[in-house]
């Protein structure tokens, strides 16, 4: 039989956690790193239409009020009826949705 010692099994499991913690909190550190996101390579040739639509709220945090902002930029596919073109509906194709989430400001900044 294998016994561990209660500070064993203690020191362990806090180096473990710390290293978990770590790792957890890189790709949180990347996201927030503008120069750290590879944004994805761009169409081969422009849509021939391209439709935005953008929101904001506020919301409280723990450093203040901050208003982020959500959009959606969408592509749609053509028609498949003509009659659906008359009547201006259009398919969904593709989008991207972003989010921004400002900089708290401070006084003196």
């Amino acid at each position: 039989p294998v016994t561990l010692s209660d500070n064993a099994i203690r020191m362990a499991t806090e180096q473990i956690g710390q290293e978990r913690a770590t790792q957890d909190r890189q790709p949180v550190a990347a996201a927030w790193n503008p120069e750290a996101v590879e944004l994805p390579a761009g169409p081969q040739q422009p849509p021939q239409r391209l439709y935005g639509s953008i929101d904001a709220t506020s919301t409280r945090t723990e450093e203040g009020w901050r208003q982020p902002k959500l959009g959606c930029w969408y592509t749609t596919a053509p028609p498949r009826h003509k009659r659906a073109s008359r009547n201006g509906n259009q398919r969904w194709k593709s989008s991207t949705i972003m989010l921004i989430w400002p900089q708290l400001k401070r006084s003196g900044d």
